[in-house]
């Protein structure tokens, strides 16, 4: 399957101009052998774009079919022919752990024996749902011609050029490019295959915590960049579905026009946020935090990228007893009463003297 912070994943190599010859088959019978294949090999980029958190295991697979070109100089026109030209496979197996991360991998195009000179032509392009794990691949349709020009070498014809057209051409002459790139963008939700859900958990504890009191919390979702085929950021966020764990403490779930959502829950509620697409950005906030002498811990105020592996939020109350000063607070009054009865005795006895001397 695929992941997770919006990431591209390239694989491939680009196709360059050639001078040098293949594997031939000689005008005399004989096999002649390419001195250097590396510029005439060159030929097929992989573009993968994939969210971040997603994971990728694919091989992607390219079909060459002979084909036949015209030309404005007749002579030029590419041969009526059998001979393959073999695209290797590309297979992408890494974790995406990071956005726009960038792996390069190297496809062939090998031909095949030419039994004379000539111009040949095949039309390149991508085999379509060879991805058979979760989620959604959306393949490229675009497709490429390619030109040999062969010639006849010291041991045989041997490729002298080779280039690529972009589109189905119908002549040789139409507009080289270097490369042949294929697209493709991978998403998937937290319910494909083994992938995991958003959960989001309540909890008060402390001497003074109050665990029937409910909590107002507001959790909001962003779109990640590649996103499902005919599909746009809103949609995707507004798929999303909330379920209170059965017995706990939650009251008020709903979505909200701006594809948020909000609830109440007490100690021990707990709601699961499912068919999120890997990749999406989450928060989690309470209204009540750090309020009324609790101490909040466990919010995610920071946009944070949901992976395959889910992500489970536990967001905690927790407040404290008061120290025991109350004795002292309720005797205050008896206390300044004693002191002040203490002051008059004393004032009493100094005046009784004062007379009898």
């Amino acid at each position: 399957m695929f992941g997770k912070k919006a990431k591209y994943i390239v694989a491939g190599l680009s196709l360059a101009m050639a001078v040098s010859p293949v594997m031939a088959f000689a005008a005399d019978g004989d096999t002649a052998t390419a001195t250097t294949t590396a510029d005439i090999q060159k030929g097929v980029t992989k573009v993968l774009q994939v969210n971040d958190g997603s994971t990728v295991n694919a091989t992607f697979k390219y079909t060459a079919t002979p084909t036949v070109l015209n030309a404005k100089d007749a002579a030029k026109k590419t041969e009526t022919h059998n001979v393959s030209a073999t695209i290797a496979d590309i297979t992408i197996n890494n974790t995406a752990d990071s956005t726009d991360k960038t792996l390069t991998k190297t496809a062939a195009i090998t031909y095949g024996t030419f039994d004379h000179a000539g111009t040949y032509a095949w039309i390149v392009s991508e085999t379509a749902n060879t991805y058979k794990g979760a989620g959604e691949m959306q393949y490229d349709t675009e497709t490429y011609t390619l030109v040999a020009v062969v010639e006849n070498g010291t041991n045989g014809p041997v490729v002298k050029e080779s280039y690529l057209i972009k589109g189905t051409a119908t002549e040789t002459t139409g507009d080289k490019v270097g490369t042949a790139t294929f697209t493709n963008k991978y998403t998937e939700k937290t319910n494909d295959g083994d992938n995991k859900p958003l959960v989001v958990k309540k909890t008060v504890d402390g001497a003074q915590g109050n665990k029937n009191q409910k909590f107002t919390f507001t959790v909001t979702f962003t779109a990640p960049t590649v996103l499902p085929k005919d599909k746009t950021a809103e949609d995707v966020v507004k798929v999303i579905t909330a379920t209170a764990k059965e017995g706990t403490a939650v009251e008020g779930l709903k979505q909200n026009d701006d594809g948020s959502w909000t609830f109440k829950a007490a100690d021990a509620g707990e709601v699961t946020f499912n068919n999120v697409l890997v990749g999406t950005t989450y928060t989690v906030t309470e209204t009540e935090a750090n309020q009324a002498g609790y101490e909040t811990t466990g919010q995610v105020t920071t946009a944070t990228p949901l992976a395959e592996t889910g992500a489970n939020v536990t967001v905690n109350n927790k407040k404290e007893g008061t120290p025991v000063t109350g004795v002292i607070v309720n005797n205050a009054p008896f206390i300044v009463m004693i002191g002040v009865a203490v002051a008059g005795v004393a004032a009493y006895g100094a005046a009784k003297r004062k007379i009898e001397k």
